[in-house]
């Protein structure tokens, strides 16, 4: 299933639950990445790392960009983590919004192979 968010056209919506129990959401468009995952408690420290490991910069479980051109957040609670990203105008961001949008979908297939 992850495999098939590299490849298919947008708009993209998933929605289900992994052999782990972790229950996902997952919705992209042209502009936007909106990612949700909700799971066990004990789960929190392998996400915790993962997601550390993609999103080195994490502090206190947030990671917040807002500028002229993206807004990205990621809210990480001790049973879910949230992850949006937009992009806010199309003039001289797509290239930053690219990076942010590679890093994201890195970030759900690694928690889908947990």
């Amino acid at each position: 299933m992850s495999e098939e968010i590299y490849s298919q056209n947008l708009p993209v919506a998933l929605a289900n639950v992994t052999k782990k129990g972790i229950t996902y959401s997952y919705g992209e468009t042209n502009m936007s990445i909106a990612i949700s995952f909700a799971y066990r408690e004990e789960l929190n420290g392998a996400i915790k790392e993962e997601l550390i490991s993609i999103f080195p910069n994490v502090d206190n479980n947030r990671y917040f960009i807002e500028n002229n051109n993206i807004y990205f957040s990621i809210h990480l609670l001790k049973d879910s983590t949230k992850l949006e990203l937009r992009l806010k105008q199309t003039h001289n961001s797509e290239k930053q919004f690219d990076e942010f949008k590679k890093k994201t979908k890195c970030f759900f297939k690694s928690i889908l192979e947990l």
